[in-house]
Order: structure tokens, then sequence, then C-alpha cells
């Protein structure tokens, strides 16, 4: 029994140093984070709640589906399904009942919004109004969470519009 729990503790570290990899967590200066933003739309972004069956039913046929099963240490499995499309990609953690979103990356998909209101398309002045008149310096735009500052917003921009954006949460 603990040969099959030390094995599923490695398969998961393994999924989350993969995971890691495409996207590496942000590490930032004390000064850099002086002008963070820190608002409930990095919380909790989309307006529709993305799960298994949002996925797999609004968009047939579009993802590649992965499942990646998980032993936990406390009371049995735990699943990882990975939705990959041209223009997306989903992560969703299922344990005991719930699906947790905590990885997407949206990059032209149509159909899924951000909340306030923010949609591709929409030029760096209109998200700086937003958001309280924040300056966007770069071509992504970091929002933190206000409930868990371990979630986080990427909004992309390019030629001072929004391209797609990337939600990330730790999970713990």
């Amino acid at each position: 029994m603990r040969v099959f729990a030390i094995l599923g503790l490695l398969l998961f570290i393994s999924c989350i140093n993969n995971q890691n990899k495409l996207n590496p967590p942000k590490c930032y200066s004390a000064n850099e984070r002086l002008n963070d933003i820190f608002d409930s739309i990095a919380d909790d972004p989309y307006t529709t709640n993305i799960d298994y069956n949002f996925l797999y039913q609004s968009y047939p046929n579009y993802f590649q589906i992965k499942c990646d099963t998980v032993l936990n240490a406390s009371d049995g499995y735990d699943s990882v399904y990975t939705f990959k499309g041209k223009h997306a990609e989903f992560s969703i953690f299922k344990i005991k009942g719930q699906q947790i979103l905590f990885h997407a990356l949206i990059n032209g998909l149509r159909g899924i919004e951000l909340k306030k209101g923010i949609k591709i398309g929409m030029s760096k002045s209109d998200i700086s109004k937003i958001f309280k008149n924040v300056e966007i310096k770069s071509d992504t735009l970091t929002i933190y969470g206000k409930e868990n500052a371990l979630y986080y917003l990427d909004i992309f921009f390019k030629n001072d519009k929004i391209i797609g954006n990337q939600f990330q949460a730790c999970i713990d």
C-alpha cells in the first residue's frame, strides 16, 4: 500500500513539474510588486463556470482530452483533465466530486469571456479604465486575486489590443 502511495505522489509531482515547465511560476522583486493589481476578477475570472461538461458540450470535437489519475495520500484517486485545442487549453482538477479549474490559456477562442466585460479586441485604454486608470506598460497585464494572491490572471496584448488571457490557480 505504501508503495502505491509513493508512486502516486511521484506521478503527482511529475505532473506539477511538467505543468511548471509550460507555465513557470512568476517571481518578482519587491520593487516590481509595488504596482501589482489585486482584483477579485483573478479569483474567478470567467463569466461561465468552466468544467468538464461545459467544455465537452460547448466545444464538441474541438479539444483533445487527456486524463491523468493521481493517487492522493488521504482517500483515493483524483483526476486531472487537460483540454487542448488550437486556440485554448484548460486544466481541471477533479477531487471528491468537485471540479476546479486551475489553468486556462485562451488565445483567440470565442465564447468564453472574462468578467467586467473584458473581451478579446479591447484596447489597453479600455482596460485601464476598468482597473482605475492603471498604466499598462507592457504586452502583459498581471492581476492577482483579492481572496487568494496565489491565483492570477494574465491579459495579453498585441498592438495595444487584447489577444488572449491566462488564468492560473495554485491548489494545495
